[in-house]
């Protein structure tokens, strides 16, 4: 028999073993191997851990003969445990016969942690990434293990030179302290990569996608703060392992190795060696479809993006097995598998692709089972979805229902889960989501140098009765402006594929030298054209009123006076437009674009007559993580162009009988407003003009205040005409 003795130490764990007779463990020596039964077995020693979770690892019984080789498992099995320093077995004579005692020591528990230091890395940090916490026991390997987590935390850093040890203090009996010391030493930057065997790639094209950078001078030193340049991380460069991997995969070298990273300090930084084995490039061999026999192999090597001869392409292969396995998916094999199997000629240096295919039986969703739409009701879901109960299953169907159901922006999360139904033939479509507020009031007041005090609220509702129909009502007020605008829609008029939507405006608009009021009502009818939805085509219809109101005695360019005397204008205007948005969120997008187009033409009623074309695009890039979560860079661009088709005689002026001067002659300074600046046919509000803000704003510029420039005139009475004569309008330029 042994004896085992434990020593718990600051480098690992001491183990004695005292080996004697079995006789000598137990009490008088008398007792041989399989003799004497045990009569009771006891636990001493522990003063937090339950003897009964101790006695259930010991598998020593009353009324069992002793057995060394059973108390040897004992012991390891109480260790296992993990809560003790140190286990003996002692015995003793009781008066109903032997008495086995397994006596235990435990190990001490943590009543705190500190972290000494540390001063280019915070310590709650540090914290979170230990395992070792307050309230357990103390634990050695468990202890070196904290220790190697806090320099792997340094090294992330690039602190390759710091050290970490840590000391136990006494705190009272049962009780430690941990302090982890730590000497950061310098911090030392990336400065190159070597690469070995690389003879197919140059090192700039194996880092070309890497997201580690080496510290280069002076550019670094101003843009470390956000790009990490010069700093290694292990876990990131193994990322960027991967894709030198991938790179190869992708260019044949299917036997290529990428090693491990062998980082070199020195004084002047890290060097980071990266060991290739190239092997040889093989292209594409025989490829096959095995399994099905109704498969039209030539039509199907069309779909594939693998081509015999030519460069072996893992990412090709990868992309074709899950084409495969989407044709037989979206034909009703719910379980369709295809597995690629390669077959390598060396001495051809090609590669046989040999996909094999498993359909499986064929599938047709029975139910569609929708829940979690506690408000929305049931026809809103479905009609969204490209699938019907009774039809064959089909991957695709699913996945355009998601996206669909998604872009509805009425759940947080929608999720479409086969299940199987009592017809082994058939299948059960749970559709799960999760609903989302729709309807918000918005209240706000600001300060602009543009309009002053400004003062807006806004009531929207998306999803009105769970219906889907959508209702905005808006209002803004600030010292140059007033809007109120009501809006409606419903996406699916009369349970067609069209939507309708209507808009009833009222604004009024100060600008420097006039005042606009304007009314009116906006009609859109649209249709979608992609399945997704992310595309539309739409057509409306607006009939306006607008105003201009100024004191005639203004000084302005002309084609603000004939807008001024014409007072009231009408416009009916009617328009084709498309749009198309991929973005990934309509409210917060980090991906994706959003454009369109619109032709209108205004001239069926009214005053205004112009036909006018407009263009926008937008593009959404997610931001790096270290910035702000579910942040994006956006680039947008928006252009617009008007052909008029009024002539200066529309404006109603009345001064056909007004002569400028009794001798023309010498009216150069002097002319008719109808005779000035004819160029400008445009109604003025129709006009391109940038600054402020909006969807022409221009930042630094007042409102509508960039754009071509006209002189201002001044009125000229003649001819003893008073000041408030129409038909005695004349001005001097």
């Amino acid at each position: 028999a042994a004896s085992l003795e434990t020593d718990l130490t600051r480098d690992g764990v001491v183990l004695s073993f005292s080996v004697v007779r079995t006789a000598a463990i137990l009490a008088e020596g008398k007792v041989e191997e399989g003799g004497e039964v045990i009569a009771e077995v006891r636990i001493r020693g522990n003063r937090r851990i339950e003897s009964d979770a101790i006695r259930a690892r010991i598998g020593m019984r009353p009324g069992e003969p002793v057995s060394s080789a059973q108390i040897a498992s004992d012991v390891q099995e109480i260790f296992r445990l993990g809560f003790f320093a140190n286990v003996e077995v002692y015995s003793d004579q009781g008066p109903d016969g032997l008495i086995l005692i397994y006596e235990v020591e435990e190990n001490p528990v943590i009543r705190q942690i500190s972290i000494s230091g540390n001063d280019e890395i915070n310590s709650d940090k540090i914290r979170d990434a230990l395992t070792l916490t307050t309230g357990s026991t103390l634990d050695y390997p468990l202890l070196h293990e904290n220790t190697a987590r806090i320099e792997s935390l340094y090294r992330a850093e690039g602190y390759y030179l710091a050290e970490v040890g840590f000391e136990i203090e006494e705190l009272r009996e049962g009780r430690v302290g941990i302090n982890f010391g730590v000497e950061e030493g310098d911090k030392l930057q990336l400065r190159e990569f070597i690469f070995e065997g690389n003879e197919a790639f140059t090192a700039k094209e194996l880092t070309e996608s890497f997201e580690t950078s080496k510290w280069v001078p002076v550019w670094s030193s101003l843009t470390s703060w956000f790009t990490k340049a010069g700093t290694y991380s292990e876990p990131i460069f193994l990322q960027d392992l991967l894709g030198v991997d991938k790179l190869y995969k992708d260019a044949g070298y299917i036997q290529a190795e990428v090693g491990d990273p062998e980082v070199e300090p020195r004084k002047d930084g890290l060097f980071v060696r990266v060991k290739i084995k190239e092997g040889e490039q093989y292209r594409v061999g025989k490829l096959s479809v095995t399994g099905d026999a109704t498969i039209d192999l030539d039509a199907l090597r069309k779909k594939l993006k693998l081509e015999e001869e030519a460069i072996f392409n893992s990412s090709y292969l990868n992309v074709d097995v899950q084409d495969l396995e989407s044709f037989y998916t979206d034909r009703g094999f719910y379980f369709a598998r295809v597995t690629p199997a390669t077959q390598l000629h060396p001495d051809r240096l090609t590669v046989d692709v040999d996909f094999r295919v498993e359909k499986g039986p064929l599938y047709f969703i029975r139910h569609i089972n929708i829940a979690g739409n506690t408000r929305t009701i049931d026809p809103v879901i479905r009609r969204e979805m490209r699938m019907t109960e009774g039809q064959l299953y089909s991957a695709r169907a699913i996945q355009l229902s998601n996206t669909r159901v998604r872009r509805l922006g009425f759940f947080e999360d929608v999720a479409f889960e086969p299940q199987p139904a009592d017809d082994p033939s058939q299948l059960d479509m749970a559709v799960d989501v999760v609903e989302r507020p729709t309807g918000a009031f918005s209240f706000g007041a600001g300060f602009s140098s543009q309009d002053s005090f400004v003062l807006s609220a806004s009531l929207n509702n998306t999803n009105i009765f769970g219906r889907g129909y959508s209702a905005n009502l808006s209002a803004e007020y600030s010292g140059r402006t007033s809007r109120f605008f009501l809006r409606v829609s419903d996406p699916y008029l009369m349970d067609s594929s069209y939507s309708l939507g209507a808009t009833f405006f009222l604004t009024t608009v100060r600008f420097e030298d006039f005042e606009q009021d304007q009314q009116g009502i906006d009609l859109t009818l649209g249709h979608a054209l992609r399945e997704d939805n992310t595309a539309r085509a739409f057509l409306h219809y607006q009939f306006s009123q607008r105003r201009i109101e100024q004191n005639s005695r203004v000084q302005a360019s002309a084609p603000l006076l004939r807008e001024i005397l014409q007072k009231n204008e009408s416009s009916t205007l009617i328009g084709l437009s498309f749009r198309s948005d991929t973005r990934d969120d309509r409210f917060a997008p980090t991906s994706g674009t959003n454009y369109g187009a619109t032709l209108e033409y205004a001239g069926l009623g009214g005053f205004a007559n112009f036909l006018r074309a407009e263009a926008n695009y937008s593009f959404y890039q997610k931001a790096p993580s270290w910035m702000i979560d579910r942040s994006a860079f956006v680039a947008s661009t928006k252009i617009g162009y008007a052909l008029p088709f009024n002539e200066i005689s529309d404006y109603d002026l009345d001064l056909a009988t007004i002569t400028p001067c009794d001798d023309p002659d010498n009216c150069s300074q002097i002319a008719r407003l109808d005779q000035i600046d004819t160029d400008v046919k445009l109604p003025l509000t129709e006009r391109y003009f940038l600054g402020g803000i909006g969807s022409f704003g221009l930042r630094g510029f007042k409102a509508r205040s960039v754009g071509p420039r006209r002189p201002r005139l001044r009125r000229s009475g003649f001819l003893g005409q008073g000041a408030e004569d129409r038909r005695a309008l004349a001005v001097a330029a």
